[in-house]
């Protein structure tokens, strides 16, 4: 018998507007059977990213339209935005208020921190994302009260922005005046347009899924051409081998920003190297320069573009400022595993 037969559950929810493909989404918090299901999961990699997948997509409330099924979330989402919905449903799961063991930098003594999750939150969203105007535009016309001053300040003018700072610091859109973009971001959207029209190959900038970064690896000369990966490569990669080394998992984890290896011979040939194996191969086998430029220029180019938990703190002891820093993933799952 259904003993809620009749009831309408209501779950607390979070509006998350995804930091590289600008999507907004509504989720609600995890029900006691998701929380079992993460924290009883299989220990292989690919089957329990299987399954946070599965629930990520399942405690969506609201989402884009073109989104009508699970292979379109994982299509349409990227590593770092299933990070921010993590975090929303984290945000929805559990209190928002913690405590949390820090370490000081300078003497090494430990304090016990109690902060508040919403207050280390921080976006840094790929500005040149079209998504963002519109999803955030929606979010607000929907009732959305939350200001996220690094958004409003892509897509708002800042004029009087002193008399429109409210209490609590952050940037509100002036009051009765139509939201419009940056003048000065439309002039960086003007000239990647009329830039468009001369390089080879074309960089779409508004749409980081189709973007592509070209690099000429310093010590070996190999062309390499990164990207920022979905959920679905990730799958991809993850189900094309059992990867229950830990070593494996390292490795597929920090090759998934690679789209393909390039070798161009003198005489016009060129050596593709787009097999995943193969891939994994080839970056083994690089000079330590050539992956350091690999990781700094895809940092630069997509990784920055992410949310961030911090807060800063000073050491009663030594009087040291410190920084708490929270990896979403990891704190995710401490919760899963720690609350019953």
């Amino acid at each position: 018998m259904d003993i809620f037969k009749g009831f309408k559950l209501k779950y607390r929810s979070y509006h998350v507007i995804t930091p590289q493909t600008g999507l907004l989404f509504d989720v609600r918090g995890l029900t006691v059977s998701e929380v079992d299901r993460i924290r009883n999961s299989s220990l292989i990699p690919s089957k329990v990213r299987s399954i946070i997948n599965q629930v990520v997509y399942d405690v969506l409330q609201e989402k884009p339209k073109h989104i009508k099924n699970i292979n379109d979330f994982k299509k349409s989402i990227t590593l770092k935005d299933r990070e921010a919905l993590l975090y929303g449903i984290y945000h929805s799961t559990w209190a928002n208020n913690k405590e949390f063991i820090g370490q000081c930098g300078s003497c090494g003594e430990e304090q016990v921190l109690k902060v508040h999750i919403d207050k280390m939150f921080n976006i840094n969203p790929y500005p040149f994302s079209e998504n963002y105007k519109n999803a955030y535009e929606v979010y607000r016309a929907s009732g959305g009260e939350e200001n996220l001053p690094v958004l409003d300040k892509i897509i708002y003018e800042e004029k009087n922005k002193i008399d429109d700072i409210n209490e609590e610091g952050y940037i509100e859109a002036p009051p009765e005046k139509k939201s419009v973009i940056n003048e000065e971001l439309l002039g960086e959207i003007i000239e990647v347009k009329s830039k468009k029209k001369k390089e080879q190959p074309a960089v779409n900038k508004f749409d980081i899924l189709s973007k592509k970064v070209e690099i000429k690896l310093p010590e070996s000369g190999i062309y390499v051409i990164i990207r920022q990966p979905t959920i679905a490569d990730e799958d991809d990669a993850y189900l094309s081998s059992p990867f229950n080394q830990k070593n494996e998992v390292d490795l597929a984890a920090q090759t998934l920003m690679i789209d393909r290896f390039e070798e161009r011979e003198d005489s016009g040939e060129v050596n593709i190297v787009n097999n995943r194996a193969d891939i994994i191969y080839g970056f083994q086998s690089l000079p330590v320069l050539d992956r350091r430029e690999i990781f700094n220029r895809y940092f630069d180019e997509f990784g920055k573009y992410q949310i961030d938990l911090k807060s800063n703190w000073t050491c009663k002891t030594c009087g040291e400022a410190n920084i708490l820093s929270l990896n979403i993933g990891p704190q995710f799952f401490r919760m899963v595993q720690d609350e019953a």
